[in-house]
């Protein structure tokens, strides 16, 4: 096992003579696939695009060590984007709008390539006025789990869909070849819109986005505190709902993203202004809009909730986990303080923090725009976005856009692999004490620190953090059954471990 601080192993900065931008990423063991938008000419790699019109999109493919592959582009005459690209057993997901329809209206479209960049085939969704998907998510049998949001009559796979007011949400299940199996629809009068989906592994789906005045999901429906509330949506393999929950109050409220760990923890970050109810908890924001981050079980119960911010308008972009962390892309719009350190100015963030909401680390990438991430099986965490209009830090490096406006990029951030491998060595050894024990055990450490307590198979079963100044730490164990197991200390220089035996 080792440990370090965050670092920018390598950047990519890919731009022209107009504004460009990175819209999303996603990566196999070996390769990271991002797309983003360009407009007139634009430098990716050793290649030179031009847009058809006005914004065309693409996507690149560079290897993990920052070589680059190769650059598809995608567009017509009027804006084009790609909103979610995923990487799934050899096949590269993307989905997004284009403008090509009728004026003043949009159309989506579903892509599968191969990963040498051809395409094996695309979906056009049918429909009047906009409409676009929005998250894209995969099961074990490469079915595909796709949502978005549509304005008047969607016709898909079959299904014909008519809003009840300005934007309604869907969600769709198609097999591997584009195919739709079944199609639900949410929503209400107002604007309804859906971020994010994720899957749990008996391939339940998690959707989350947000409604403005009344929504109805299936049999359920739910009333906004504000002008626009959360919604977090439970549905099985079948699209049946199981469980819908809400989450909102006086200035609004926004979901950008739902996660879930190895653990079965459910992780959602978003932004929100003034109080905002959670359930029985609430959040009062420190100026005109804050992020969030909040922790559910798989059954909806909130388990925890923290948020941070500026007095200014703050905005949460994107959230990945490993094995050990949460990773939260964020950007902040003025002065903030994360772990007793201010930062000043508008910086975007990567946010490290444990299981349990406890700030690790961060490291700024640029300071005006939103960055996507994803990461791989090595704790490699890759990230788009744009920096822009004029210098920006990135790391411990001031970046500048090739001209008076953005550019796209694209990054590797090294944390350090923090998992259970058959390299750690126990006689780096974690006094425990008392051990046994039945109800709580004690650990000595006067520096920061997360602590994991894993079963005897390597699976996390608690996490905790301890701020620097304390010799002695108390856990309890008391709910723990009985048995054998790991203990590790993880501070910024060393990992310690040791084995400990409940009662």
């Amino acid at each position: 096992v080792n440990a370090q601080n965050p670092e920018i192993e390598w950047i990519k900065q890919d731009g022209g003579n107009s504004d460009d931008f990175g819209t999303s990423i996603t990566t196999d063991e070996n390769y990271v696939y991002s797309t983003g938008v360009f407009y007139d000419t634009c430098f990716i790699g050793d290649t030179v695009l031009i847009s058809n019109g006005s914004y065309d999109t693409y996507i690149s493919k560079y290897d993990k060590k920052g070589n680059f592959i190769w650059v598809k582009q995608f567009g017509g005459t009027e804006y084009d984007r790609c909103t979610q690209v995923l990487h799934n057993n050899g096949h590269i997901l993307m989905t997004g709008f284009f403008g090509d329809t009728h004026p003043g209206q949009t159309g989506f479209f579903l892509l599968d390539m191969d990963i040498n960049g051809a395409i094996n085939w695309i979906k056009e969704i049918e429909g009047q006025e906009s409409y676009y998907g929005s998250a894209l998510a995969t099961d074990a049998w490469d079915n595909i789990y796709l949502s978005g949001c549509f304005e008047d009559t969607l016709s898909i796979g079959g299904f014909t869909l008519i809003s009840k007011g300005e934007y309604d949400i869907f969600i769709t299940k198609l097999d591997d070849t584009g195919n739709v199996i079944w199609v639900n629809q949410a929503g209400g009068v107002g604007e309804d819109i859906s971020t994010s989906i994720t899957l749990d592994k008996s391939d339940n789906i998690y959707l989350t986005g947000s409604f403005e005045d009344t929504a109805t999901f299936m049999d359920t429906t739910i009333t906004s505190l504000g002008y626009q509330d959360i919604f977090i949506v439970k549905y099985n393999s079948s699209g049946e709902k199981i469980w819908l929950k809400k989450a909102g109050g006086d200035w609004g409220a926004r979901a950008s993203s739902i996660t879930i760990n190895k653990s079965g923890q459910l992780f959602l970050a978003g932004v929100f202004g003034g109080t905002t109810y959670f359930g029985n908890d609430s959040l009062v924001s420190n100026g005109m809009r804050d992020i969030f981050l909040a922790r559910y079980n798989l059954s909806g119960t909130l388990q925890w909730i923290d948020n941070w911010g500026s007095e200014e308008h703050d905005s949460s972009s994107d959230l990945v986990t490993d094995n050990d962390f949460i990773y939260f892309s964020c950007r902040f719009g003025g002065e903030t303080t994360l772990n007793d350190t201010t930062l000043t100015g508008s910086t975007a963030q990567i946010i490290q923090l444990s299981f349990a909401g406890e700030i690790v680390d961060y490291i700024q990438l640029g300071g005006y725009y939103r960055n996507k991430c994803t990461i791989n099986n090595s704790s490699a965490l890759f990230v788009t976005g744009a920096l822009g209009p004029w210098p920006d830090l990135f790391g411990d490096t001031i970046l500048s856009p090739s001209w008076y406006g953005y550019d796209a990029f694209i990054s590797r951030i090294n944390y350090g692999h923090t998992g259970i491998e058959e390299s750690v060595v126990f006689d780096q050894h974690l006094k425990i004490y008392p051990n046994p024990a039945s109800t709580y055990i004690n650990i000595e450490s006067n520096e920061g620190a997360v602590v994991s307590i894993l079963n005897i198979n390597g699976q996390l079963i608690k996490q905790y953090s301890f701020v620097k100044g304390l010799s002695e730490r108390s856990i309890d164990i008391s709910s723990f059954p009985p048995g054998l197991y790991i203990v590790t200390l993880q501070t910024k220089n060393t990992i310690l471990s040791g084995k400990m035996i409940k009662h």
